[in-house]
């Protein structure tokens, strides 16, 4: 006798995949920080919360995977998440309230990362020392004030203090309501040149860049070399423009056939005073080693020098075997920290003065030894030896 009949059994792997797939979705949910924000005109509340489980992938891999927070800093191979916010009110009139507050510390060593062609100076440099508090209100002159919520603080020796659990309030302490800074309109600044140093440019002109105060020269080669037509180019009509405005310029030129023109042995010779800065409040340029003078030959004739007798009458007053005095600069101190717009030395050119500061601070009351080698035993030389010192409050 022949008997049909179909088990009702299910296939033991695919129950144990989907179990398993749903126990990583759980677990992914609560491996996630949470993040919320409720921003009232009578309160601002922030809630922050994470698990164990958000420290250990923050310690392997550099990051949270799901923080709620959009904003970051990069230190030590690591995103650290902060919030940030630009207030309307004054922060001398708002007051910061943190309940149930939890925090723990925990080691996340640095995470060594390949930056492959890039220069190290060019790497972005974050100052954690700013950093030790987790919340922060400072003023933004015409604006309000800026609020920063950084619910981890790194340190310097791997230690990171990380607030796992809390309720963060921002109150007014006066009658006026919170709410968020409008940065449109009046409250915002350019930093573009105004239209006054622009120049406005023919079809063919020159582009020449310098560095530092003097005397320059261009030399007809020069222009050829450069893919110029000489036989273009009139002696009178060479023009030489600075930030929108011209300069005058002294130009040698030879005469063929009673007609004046421009050879390989002419020059264009001019003088720089001085290095200018068009933005902001800075004597120097800050965000330029160098200025562009453009020199064009079209339209009017340019400006020139007035010819003076600069003939030496009279007695010499210096003389160079009565001044035994020379400088020079030795740099010993080691530079940890870059600050391109550095308030120190502003009388200097702003590539030449110092970005380059200590990390970490020095205190009031600490020594700290410099080698200070004279180079030389002979005791007919006096060595006299300036340290400029940088103190910042």
């Amino acid at each position: 006798m022949k008997m049909n009949f179909v088990h009702p059994c299910t296939r033991i792997y695919q129950t144990g995949k989907s179990i398993i797939v749903l126990l990583m979705l759980f677990g992914g949910m609560l491996m996630a920080a949470t993040w919320q924000a409720d921003e009232k005109p009578e309160k601002f509340s922030y809630t922050w919360e994470m698990d164990p489980g958000d420290i250990t992938h923050f310690v392997k891999h550099g990051s949270f995977p799901e923080s709620g927070i959009a904003g970051s800093f990069f230190y030590q191979g690591r995103y650290y998440p902060v919030y940030t916010l630009m207030i309307r009110n004054d922060p001398g009139k708002l007051a910061v309230q943190i309940k149930e507050k939890e925090e723990k510390n925990f080691f996340a060593p640095e995470i060594s990362m390949d930056y492959g062609e890039i220069e190290e100076d060019a790497i972005d440099a974050f100052d954690i020392h700013s950093l030790n508090d987790y919340v922060r209100i400072q003023e933004i002159p015409g604006v309000g004030s800026l609020l920063e919520i950084t619910p981890l603080l790194p340190g310097e020796d791997g230690q990171v203090r990380c607030l796992t659990r809390a309720t963060i309030d921002l109150l007014s302490t006066t009658a006026a309501s919170l709410g968020k800074a409008d940065i449109s309109g009046t409250n915002t600044r350019s930093f573009a040149k105004t239209t006054s140093l622009k120049t406005e440019l023919p079809e063919e002109f020159l582009a020449l860049y310098i560095t530092e105060p003097g005397v320059y020269q261009v030399t007809g080669q020069d222009l050829e070399d450069r893919g110029i037509d000489l036989r273009t180019v009139h002696p009178d009509k060479i023009k030489l423009y600075r930030w929108g405005e011209e300069i005058p310029c002294r130009v040698s030129s030879t005469y063929e056939r009673e007609y004046e023109t421009f050879q390989q042995h002419d020059v264009v010779q001019f003088h720089i005073p001085e290095m200018k800065n068009p933005y902001g409040d800075y004597l120097y340029n800050p965000f330029s080693d160098y200025e562009v003078i453009h020199m064009n030959w079209s339209g009017e004739n340019g400006l020139r020098y007035v010819q003076e007798n600069s003939e030496i009458t009279g007695n010499a007053t210096f003389l160079p075997q009565e001044n035994r005095t020379f400088r020079s600069t030795v740099h010993i101190e080691k530079n940890m920290q870059y600050q391109s717009l550095a308030r120190l030395h502003e009388q200097e050119l702003s590539h030449k003065y110092e970005h380059e500061f200590y990390s970490p601070r020095s205190a009031w009351g600490e020594a700290f030894p410099f080698p200070l080698n004279s180079g030389t035993r002979s005791r007919i030389h006096r060595i006299m030896w300036i340290l400029p010192c940088a103190c910042r409050a």
